[in-house]
């Protein structure tokens, strides 16, 4: 699953701009633990933009001698460059990749492939047997995902408080909230409509509370074929729920055009009550307590009344070795050292929502990441043709991305 955002961690501060950035520092003493592989005189780093960065401080600190040449492009420029370099033997020495299937870049594909150096077989490591946010395939450990992120709504809570209204638990409260912002002329809802990935978070929520607590078995099943997207009352439900949200005018046509600043700014400027979100872009533009006093972060309320509601929540992006580097043995060691470091970080609890009353709120992780090829990137592209009038049925859209799994 992707990230979008400028998030940074706390202990590692330090972001690159997009493009290209070379960093050229001066000479530093080897480590002798690292001297089985010449140390290189530079590296090359590619990610899409919003890939967190502070491999970069690592570097600074640790390696302070070799020059980084780091790429970074949209997401969907980064998964077709990397691909082609992929095919070619000439992927940068480090680069981003997903857990599982996720995406192009899925380590499920990438590591048998291929594609990726190995860091150490899981055994040889029994300790990262539990972890959750391992980049894992065939017992390989590639690498390790570098943050968890969060699915939900920011919404105003001054709006909500000067009309009266609570934040709904439910979908049914959900809908009406919605309706009678609308009548008091609020925007209910506004999203990144632009990023086409943007449309795959609500998605995913609604699966999460409509689908997933009664077919858990879904996505493994879809890979053996013996559920498909197209079965009545899965895909097609949880699209036609989505898709009520702009039919009732909820969420505004406007918003298929929208960036994510300007989809921001009608959140903060209080011409729209809630946006979708997650909790990283949350914690890149909610970044003072005066805002964090008026938007919250909360769960999309898409259980209905009396049912539980959950959460969607994964592990997402991490960095894995090129398998085609030529310094495989020394970044091998970087890697290792850089994620130990990084997980004393990840191991510390985080509470993604801003009320503690949905803290503990059980979760089922992405979809996508559990699906072979490009599906949610077929999902989201018909799913934005369908909203611009192009697709002429959601039926249409199950079909591609149930074409797009049995490749």
């Amino acid at each position: 699953m992707k990230i979008r955002s400028l998030f940074r961690f706390p202990f590692l501060a330090g972001v690159f701009l997009a493009g290209v950035c070379t960093l050229t520092v001066s000479q530093a003493t080897v480590k002798a633990s690292e001297s089985a592989e010449e140390v290189p005189d530079s590296i090359t780093i590619m990610t899409p933009l919003y890939s967190e960065t502070s491999l970069k401080k690592f570097f600074e600190e640790e390696y302070p001698q070799i020059r980084l040449d780091i790429l970074s492009y949209p997401e969907d420029q980064y998964y077709t460059i990397l691909k082609s370099r992929l095919s070619t033997t000439q992927a940068a020495d480090i680069i981003d990749v997903q857990l599982d299937y996720a995406g192009p870049n899925g380590v499920k594909e990438l590591g048998p492939a291929g594609y990726l150096y190995p860091l150490y077989k899981i055994s040889e490591n029994s300790s990262d047997g539990n972890e959750e946010n391992l980049l894992v395939s065939e017992g390989n450990v590639y690498g390790k995902a570098q943050l968890k992120m969060t699915l939900g709504l920011t919404y105003n809570k001054s709006v909500f408080e000067k009309y009266g209204l609570s934040y709904p638990e439910c979908w049914e409260d959900f809908l009406d909230c919605c309706e009678k912002l609308k009548e008091y002329g609020i925007q209910p809802l506004v999203i990144e409509g632009h990023n086409k990935s943007s449309f795959q978070y609500p998605l995913y929520q609604i699966a999460a509370n409509q689908l997933y607590p009664y077919f858990a078995e879904y996505d493994s099943k879809l890979r053996s074929g013996t559920a498909k997207f197209t079965d009545p009352g899965t895909w097609d439900h949880i699209f036609e729920t989505y898709i009520s949200l702009f039919e009732q005018n909820y969420i505004s046509k406007e918003c298929l055009t929208y960036n994510m600043e300007e989809a921001s700014a009608q959140l903060l400027n209080g011409n729209a009550a809630m946006m979708f979100d997650t909790s990283l872009n949350y914690n890149s533009y909610i970044n003072t307590d005066s805002l964090r006093n008026t938007f919250y972060f909360a769960p999309f309320p898409a259980n209905h009344r009396g049912e539980q509601l959950y959460a969607s929540e994964s592990y997402v992006g991490g960095l894995s070795i090129s398998a085609a580097s030529e310094y495989t043995v020394f970044l091998k060691n970087v890697l290792v050292n850089y994620n130990n470091k990084l997980q004393q970080y990840n191991n510390s609890k985080r509470t993604a929502f801003s009320d503690e009353k949905f803290s503990d709120l059980p979760v089922f992780p992405f979809c996508n990441q559990e699906w072979p090829n490009e599906v949610e990137i077929v999902m989201e592209y018909q799913l934005s043709s369908y909203l611009s009038g192009a697709t002429e049925s959601i039926s249409d859209i199950t079909g591609a991305m149930q074409a797009e799994i049995e490749k």
